[in-house]
């Protein structure tokens, strides 16, 4: 729990850093706060299913989802299917795992 709290706290305050940055260069700010936000949606969804911190983070960029074009959640996120991916969870949570 602890270095679940480290770990967000740590990216929280990069996100806040780069997020003034963005802001001051452009005005990106508010797409680096949803992707932030769809970020952390995955992986909070998936320490439900897996309480190990690192263990999520692995998943999260190294194993790729057959159901969701055989790619990693972090592409997936990256591409702007957040929602698919946390749906694809919440029917692992529910003992459903299905292609889509």
């Amino acid at each position: 729990m602890a270095f679940r709290i480290q770990l967000l706290r740590k990216t929280a305050s990069s996100v806040t850093t780069s997020n003034q940055a963005l802001h001051f260069h452009g005005g990106q700010g508010a797409a680096i706060n949803i992707a932030v936000a769809e970020v952390l949606s995955v992986l909070r969804t998936a320490q439900e299913i897996e309480p190990n911190p690192n263990a999520v983070i692995f998943w999260y960029q190294h194993v790729k989802i057959r159901e969701l074009d055989s790619m990693t959640a972090e592409q997936l996120v990256l591409e702007g299917r957040a929602t698919d991916v946390v749906r694809f969870l919440r029917a692992i949570q529910s003992g459903v795992r299905h292609e889509q």
